[in-house]
């Protein structure tokens, strides 16, 4: 993920009485570049986000806070951190840019971000090494008993080539989201809550950390998805 960010000044409100001296100072806010972007392996060049931090206590206007007429570039890097590929990007409105020339993120490439934003000084620069792709080693059993004992679970091999640890978010897309097929958490939403059944089609999990899973005999991180991740009897992904 490419990010860039500071957080705007944050005025903690002690009131002081003094006389004849300014405690405080210069409370001038100073707006910052913020970046957003997400390499996926295997994926299409995802687009990016460029908008600019605003004051703390203020509506935060994401449209006017966008910002535009930037000139965005990704690098991809060879292994002797030499550019080997460049993809310029192009404004497509309201603080987003896309690649002019659509490619595949590599899995295992080492991706540099540069971005000049009218009105920062300097060059936004960010650097990021996609995961490897990894497979499902041990598929999960093809049917399972709702909360009949222990939740799906599925092993993987481990994500390689990033130096550091991995996150994970699961996400569960029900494939047959009828009304009927609601399993009874999903069916007292809709009913005691007003959910919407459209809402409860697909679920993501939190942010996981790798270091959360057990590791298989073999190697392999062993993941389970919680009974409450499935909205649906049913055939799920």
């Amino acid at each position: 993920m490419f990010t860039r960010s500071s957080w705007a000044p944050c005025a903690l409100c002690i009131l002081i009485f003094a006389s004849g001296c300014d405690l405080l100072g210069d409370q001038t806010f100073t707006p910052e570049p913020v970046v957003s972007a997400v390499l996926t392996a295997g994926e299409p060049l995802a687009p990016i986000r460029l908008a600019e931090t605003g004051p703390i206590g203020e509506f935060y206007d994401a449209e006017a806070r966008s910002i535009n007429n930037a000139t965005v570039r990704v690098n991809r890097l060879a292994p002797n951190g030499q550019v080997d590929v460049s993809y310029e990007y192009e404004a497509a409105g309201s603080g987003w840019y896309t690649p002019v020339q659509p490619d595949t993120v590599t899995p295992g490439a080492t991706y540099a971000l540069e971005i000049q934003a009218p009105d920062f000084p300097g060059t936004i620069r960010a650097v990021t090494t996609v995961p490897q792709s990894f497979e499902i080693v041990h598929p999960p059993e093809s049917v399972v008993v709702y909360q009949d004992g222990p939740s799906p679970g599925f092993g993987i091999s481990p994500p390689t080539g990033t130096g550091r640890e991995a996150v994970f978010v699961l996400k569960v897309e029900a494939l047959d989201p009828d009304v009927d097929n609601l399993t009874p958490f999903a069916a007292d939403l809709v009913a005691d809550r007003d959910v919407d059944p459209e809402d409860l089609i697909t679920a993501n999990s939190p942010i996981l950390n790798e270091s959360s899973f057990t590791v298989n005999p073999d190697g392999t991180l062993q993941v389970s998805v919680v009974w409450l991740a499935f909205n649906f009897y049913g055939p799920q992904e």
